[in-house]
């Protein structure tokens, strides 16, 4: 019995290994109370410098290294209103990756890479405010932005995983979860045992 155990163990490590986040989180031969190991990588307040010409771009934020690594990209906005504050990509932990985050700057339109910057996850302190992201194209390391990145990972029990994504909103991508800002506006919040929000119910997830 103990052996037929560790053999399940082990086929159902291996399976959590060879899926990818958005993967593990639809596959329903997954049990709801299995434990993930995810790493949450925080990307805040992208400042681009006055000499890019770039007016709408996005981060693409890469776990492993180059040739295997898993990608997530964030939401694209205009040059005034920042880019990516406030977004996390989730990931699935993995062992056998390279611990390293690589940044794409992307440019809106072109959809070209202007910008990047990599970090080794040991590095990275709870905070890690300005990274530099340095030019793609030009043949000297040129400062092109700055960004604020974390990087944390957690346990977590699958299903408990999936209410969270779902109550944030999150955009599933081909290897990741998108959890972007949102946007915040002021109103009165009523509670009761009902479980209602402004006259509205609110239906547990599943």
């Amino acid at each position: 019995v103990a052996r037929s155990l560790a053999a399940l163990l082990c086929r159902k490590r291996a399976q959590l290994q060879m899926h990818s986040l958005p993967q593990v989180l639809l596959d329903d031969s997954i049990a709801a109370d299995a434990q993930l190991h995810v790493l949450a990588v925080h990307v805040r307040n992208l400042r681009l410098a006055k000499s890019l010409a770039v007016w709408r771009a996005k981060l693409r934020v890469k776990y492993g290294r180059p040739g295997r690594s898993v990608a997530c990209d964030t939401d694209e906005a205009r040059r005034d209103e920042g880019v990516a504050v406030g977004a996390v990509c989730f990931f699935l932990a993995d062992a056998e990756m390279e611990p390293f985050i690589r940044l794409r700057l992307v440019a809106g339109g072109c959809r070209c890479v202007v910008g990047r910057a990599a970090v080794g996850i040991s590095q990275l302190p709870l905070h890690s405010p300005g990274t530099a992201l340095t030019s793609a194209t030009a043949q000297t390391a040129q400062c092109v932005g700055r960004v604020d990145v974390s990087v944390s990972v957690h346990a977590v029990e699958k299903g408990e995983l999936r209410r969270y994504l779902a109550l944030a909103a999150a955009h599933l991508q081909r290897a990741a979860a998108l959890v972007s800002s949102v946007a915040l506006a002021e109103g009165v919040v009523v509670e009761d045992d009902a479980g209602c929000m402004e006259g509205r119910r609110l239906q547990p997830a599943p």
